[in-house]
């Protein structure tokens, strides 16, 4: 699995405005690290009740933190539409659902101003590269990232507005 913290993620709230993040595969290492920068708003999702338990109680206290679990196909989707339109994310992908959120986010964040990053455990078959592409490819810079020391990944960077126009 990658590390997030390989990431300097304020250079994305920064430069493309990115004041909310959401995750799905929830991680208490992810959360945390999100919290050293100033989202307004930490959400992660999974489908693991037990995680997803473990998550409330470690930061119930914290009210830029909502944890959700996933108990339909549509919680994703449900997650995503909580960050406003006029607002950008950074979004970590590590969980098992990965086409399946990608076809949720290129619908309800048709802006598609977001950051995406894919941990590469969860993109390394040649389907959900396609569906990388798919989804984004006109409106995104799709490139490989280390994750870590052990882990790769790829990060979805929106393309200036007169790139995609």
């Amino acid at each position: 699995m990658g590390d997030l913290r390989a990431f300097d993620l304020q250079e994305y709230i920064d430069y493309y405005n990115c004041l909310y993040y959401v995750e799905s595969g929830g991680s208490e290492d992810t959360i945390e690290y999100a919290l050293h920068f100033p989202f307004k708003r930490i959400y992660t999702i999974d489908h693991r009740t037990e995680i997803t338990d473990q998550l409330k109680q470690r930061f119930w206290f914290n009210n830029r933190v909502q944890v959700f679990s996933r108990v339909h196909d549509t919680a994703f989707y449900e997650l995503a539409r909580m960050v406003p339109n006029e607002y950008s994310a950074v979004i970590w992908l590590s969980d098992h659902y990965l086409p399946q959120n990608l076809d949720q986010l290129s619908k309800i964040r048709p802006a598609k101003k977001d950051v995406i990053i894919v941990d590469s455990n969860r993109c390394c078959e040649l389907a959900d590269i396609m569906y990388l592409h798919k989804y984004f490819g006109l409106t995104h810079s799709i490139h490989n990232a280390m994750l870590g020391k052990h882990g790769k990944g790829l990060v979805l960077a929106p393309l200036p507005k007169q790139a995609i126009a």
